[in-house]
């Protein structure tokens, strides 16, 4: 950079000594800088428009004006940041990717919808769950696809956050859990589980304790019944 600011102090001295050594040879001081000035100037104008025209051209490193001075600091650091904005271009492109790829291989049904209920992104296990197709579905609004009665209820407007539980619109007797999560902007990730497996186990706990609950109650009975018959029976012997 100190280099690059040297040649143009150079070149800028050299321009007031040769006004100097014209004006002090011929007389005209103030026409002698007049046109030192003035191509002084004409000169910087034709490179700024060399470089705006190299810029506008998407400035290319092949492309790039040959030139000296502050002037070749200028390309250098036109390059150097464009290189930059491409690693970070890059390495947020790269982080993307990866959290689609995890998304993608979640195996619960994920759908990403903008404020107007349209899908913007669905994983793969959406088709699966609940018919949606990842990539033909774009766009279309996520009520007008899965249509079951309690929709209204995953989307009110109070609550940012809403969990319903609705039978699956592809699948026979397959249970659903169904959660929603506003987020930047009025925009909603769903999430939808598969509970079918969690619910028969509840019923088969439940059945398991019903029916033990009923197995045990007959012979508790008689047992309670026994003791009392021998607590409150005055007749029976004392070593009995």
């Amino acid at each position: 950079m100190k280099s690059s600011w040297s040649i143009e102090i150079i070149r800028l001295l050299v321009v007031i000594f040769s006004t100097i050594i014209v004006g002090f040879s011929s007389g005209y001081w103030l026409l002698s800088v007049c046109i030192h000035s003035l191509a002084y100037i004409i000169w910087l104008l034709l490179q700024v428009k060399e470089y705006q025209t190299w810029l506008s051209r998407g400035a290319h490193k092949k492309e790039a004006p040959d030139s000296t001075g502050i002037w070749q600091e200028l390309v250098i650091q036109v390059h150097r940041s464009q290189s930059s904005h491409k690693n970070r271009k890059k390495a947020l492109a790269d982080m993307a990717n990866y959290y689609h790829a995890v998304m993608r291989a979640l195996p619960d049904a994920t759908i990403v919808l903008n404020s107007q209920l349209e899908i913007e992104w669905a994983n793969k296990a959406t088709q699966k769950l609940l018919g949606i197709q990842p990539t033909k579905d774009v766009g279309r609004r996520f009520d007008n696809i899965v249509r079951i009665p309690g929709m209204k209820k995953l989307f009110d407007a109070e609550k940012s956050s809403k969990r319903i539980q609705i039978e699956s619109p592809i699948q026979a007797n397959t249970t659903l859990s169904l959660v929603r999560q506003e987020y930047d902007d009025n925009k909603h990730l769903i999430i939808a589980q598969d509970i079918s497996q969690r619910i028969a186990t509840q019923k088969l706990r439940k059945a398991f304790i019903a029916n033990a609950s009923h197995e045990l109650r007959t012979p508790l009975t008689v047992i309670s019944g026994y003791l009392e018959l021998l607590i409150f029976d005055d007749d029976l012997p004392d070593t009995l």
